[in-house]
């Protein structure tokens, strides 16, 4: 649990595990409890907006996460996976070839691009094994009010997100991540008022890369009341509330292994705890992200 207000406060998140304070003197992984993974569920979001700016490569990320649950004994149906227009045939994501190398880039910005530049053509999102439900707020409102009736105290709950984010320039602390369609979005607060029913015994987990994903560090507090977070709520972000991920940058378009999301499960398949592949990323990682935690967010508010 976390400790009273006033203290800096650790957190440490196994592998979609408890969000809890961290002893000075962490046992072994031989000694820490095994997690029941049949106990364990994810909710996987990429909105992708529209076929144009709905990326290959969160799709990837999504095949990749799901493998990985699937790997670790996370039973299938305990998956929900939210990504572009879900089931229906129509392309709905942009497949774009790696841009012409070496002096290319001189050429951005120019009438030239579009003339020489690789062109962007569209496909379906599928993720073999799984069925994809339509990413929009209505879909999401859905499944949470399923998951109050099926998730109960001591299940753990992963929230992932790939995909692309909005700054609320009024208030930075209530950012929305994009859905499926015009004007989809879910903001801070919606997801806030979507968890509130949840058993406040079901741990939350949230691992998202998207824009502006830092303010959903927020969400640390979502059973806290007037009191220190419960710790019950935990979370890995891209980056700051102000700052977009690198996954989007405009020199990224095309590319598929790059950004947060790809590093952080290119870390797990090595470690399989989030603190330790949210360290290998911070080590490792060249890129201008600035990863946070929720703990480290509440830390610094507290200094």
């Amino acid at each position: 649990p976390w400790t009273a207000r006033g203290a800096c406060v650790a957190l440490a998140c196994v592998l979609l595990a408890a969000c809890r304070g961290t002893p000075p003197a962490p046992p072994s992984a031989s000694a820490r409890p095994a997690l029941d993974m049949t106990r364990v569920h994810a909710l996987m979001i990429n909105g992708g907006g529209r076929p144009p700016i709905n990326f290959q490569s969160h799709l990837l990320h999504v095949r990749e996460l799901y493998a990985l649950l699937q790997q670790a004994g996370v039973p299938r149906r305990q998956i929900a996976i939210f990504s572009g227009d879900g089931e229906d045939p129509g392309d709905d994501v942009a497949v774009r070839e790696v841009e012409p190398g070496g002096a290319f880039w001189l050429l951005r910005g120019t009438h030239f691009e579009h003339a020489f530049g690789t062109q962007t053509t569209y496909a379906n999102s599928t993720v073999a094994g799984a069925r994809l439900e339509a990413a929009t707020k209505a879909n999401l409102t859905t499944w949470f009010a399923d998951a109050r009736t099926q998730l109960r105290a001591g299940d753990t709950l992963l929230l992932y997100v790939t995909d692309h984010g909005t700054k609320n320039a009024d208030d930075l602390t209530n950012n929305k991540i994009t859905l499926w369609g015009e004007h989809e979005t879910l903001s801070v607060g919606e997801l806030r008022e979507l968890l509130l029913p949840l058993d406040p015994g079901v741990r939350v987990v949230m691992l998202m890369s998207q824009c502006f994903s830092g303010a959903f560090a927020n969400l640390r507090d979502v059973h806290a009341g007037d009191g220190a977070p419960r710790g019950d709520v935990c979370g890995f972000f891209s980056s700051t509330a102000d700052r977009p991920a690198y996954g989007c940058y405009p020199e990224n378009r095309g590319r598929e292994n790059v950004g947060h999301s790809f590093l952080f499960l290119q870390a797990l398949r090595a470690t399989p705890r989030f603190p330790d592949a949210e360290a290998a990323v911070l080590v490792g990682d060249q890129t201008p992200d600035v990863p946070i935690t929720t703990s480290g967010e509440y830390a610094a508010a507290l200094v």
